[in-house]
């Protein structure tokens, strides 16, 4: 009788240890990064069955992973005796992993935030407030994803094969792929904000503990208006593009041109830059411009960089050169109650669109900033920091601002008491001081929460008043002064 016991014990070991390495496994959630869904010391379910056969991680899926390096910082309590057991045999939940919430797969583009706080991938804005910890109050209408030295203006991508991009739920309490990225004026940074697929575990699936918590964990659905990662197009469709064309490789050490001259190589000219100023401003319009400069030295443009690491004479002499030498350049003013209409998302896209359509010379190709953008007449590349290393992307740039910092001239001698000639409708504290002072203006944009908070309103509202139908009217009125 006790060897058939023994006997019956060691296929339960074994069947434990089967359905551990190939099923299932338990976990605890060891850090408050994912409430308010999953709390500290909860034990989870993972099933590994989903990414069987080719199968990967979905955005919107929980997931435990491996450390992908330096990535979990405390040190946690090694099991010992039998709970070191129950561990290997999968009946004692696991440590060592880390729990977050797919973001972003390969080829996304991801992007904090659009004028609600949301973040965006490949230009969608994802409602996420089922299951995001709310911020504290003071931070309330900003975005959910901050984070520190990051702030709400940061963006990712294309991701590369076989990596993705995570976030915890609760975002001011979690070191997930925001921790990892690298500064802007970092020279050298070994770190990566991606999570190889090969080290994800499986999928949460199961809160089991404590008891009367118990519940499925499943995916929330907030990301299926995403559309797909932009793809080079096999039907002839023009669609934005995630990589170059078959064969160009832009150098590291290229320079501001290495895009430029990796195109014409292949023979695909003309090349051209788009970008845009004023999206994160709340008051003034949202203007964007777009340039095609022309090949060699005619091309080269003395001081050119991106418009916001210039100062404001710089800026100038640049745009005037910018002008001399393009082969086609073009600016489009959006004005604030589009802005509103819209949304700021939207209008941004709509903005770079026009701006491309605008050119007098049809481009072959088209280089943005950051993120994707379809409907540009032409394929093309979202570039990381596009205004830094793509010098078409910089003269659009060096447009885009310098046109919108004289209408914000302009409009400052209309409305002084905001000060606009100093902030250029950016929220400052000085800013922030006058629209408590004297209420939003005819040009703020009612979308923004600081705005909306000053004008007495609770909730997105999107209002176009007479004065301001004129002031813009008046705003794209100057446009072709300017040029």
């Amino acid at each position: 009788m006790w060897q058939e016991s023994i006997l019956l014990l060691g296929v339960a070991l074994v069947l434990a240890v089967v359905i551990k390495s190939f099923f299932v496994q338990a976990f605890y959630i060891p850090s408050p990064s994912m409430q308010p869904g999953l709390v500290e010391n909860d034990r989870i379910l993972v099933q590994k069955v989903s990414y069987w056969f080719g199968g990967s991680p979905s955005r919107g899926d929980v997931v435990v992973f491996e450390d992908p390096g330096e990535w979990l910082t405390g040190e946690e309590p090694e099991p010992t005796g039998l709970t070191k057991v129950l561990s290997k045999v999968g009946l004692y939940p696991t440590g060592g992993h880390l729990v977050k919430r797919v973001i972003g797969v390969e080829g996304d583009v991801v992007e904090c935030c659009d004028d609600q706080g949301r973040i965006l991938v490949n230009g969608e804005p994802v409602d996420e407030s089922d299951y995001v910890a709310r911020p504290p109050k003071a931070d309330r209408g900003g975005c959910v994803a901050r984070y520190p030295g990051l702030g709400c203006d940061w963006s990712v991508g294309p991701i590369p094969e076989g990596k993705l991009f995570v976030l915890g739920d609760n975002r001011g309490a979690s070191a997930d792929s925001r921790a990892h990225m690298c500064p802007e004026d970092a020279e050298t940074c070994t770190k990566s904000p991606w999570v190889d697929t090969d080290l994800v575990v499986g999928k949460v699936f199961a809160l089991v503990w404590p008891q009367d918590r118990w519940t499925w964990v499943s995916n929330p659905g907030a990301f299926d208006a995403v559309p797909d990662s932009p793809r080079r197009p096999t039907d002839g469709a023009v669609t934005a593009m995630s990589t170059l064309p078959r064969g160009a490789t832009v150098r590291r050490d290229a320079g501001l041109y290495g895009y430029e001259r990796a195109l014409r190589r292949h023979g695909i000219e003309p090349v051209a830059g788009v970008d845009e100023a004023g999206r994160g401003a709340c008051a003034g319009p949202l203007v964007a411009g777009a340039a095609i400069l022309p090949a060699g030295k005619a091309g080269i443009v003395p001081g050119l960089a991106d418009s916001k690491l210039l100062t404001a004479r710089a800026r100038e002499r640049c745009y005037d050169e910018v002008v001399r030498r393009a082969v086609a350049w073009s600016v489009v003013v959006v004005p604030p109650e589009e802005c509103d209409r819209l949304g700021m998302h939207v209008a941004n896209v709509e903005a770079l669109r026009r701006a491309v359509a605008k050119l007098e010379v049809a481009p072959a190709y088209v280089l943005t900033d950051g993120f994707p953008v379809d409907g540009l007449g032409a394929p093309g590349l979202a570039v990381w920091k596009g205004d830094r290393v793509a010098a078409c992307v910089a003269a659009a740039s060096v447009l885009a601002k310098v046109t919108r910092d004289r209408l914000m001239d302009e409009l400052h001698d209309q409305w002084p008491a905001y000060d606009f000639r100093t902030h250029k409708g950016y929220i400052t504290s000085a800013h922030s001081e006058a629209l408590v002072a004297h209420g939003p203006s005819p040009i703020h944009r009612m979308r923004f929460v600081n705005v909306r908070r000053a004008a007495g309103l609770e909730e997105v509202v999107v209002e176009v008043h007479e004065e301001a139908e004129e002031a813009a009217a008046s705003v794209v009125g100057e446009v072709d002064a300017l040029r």
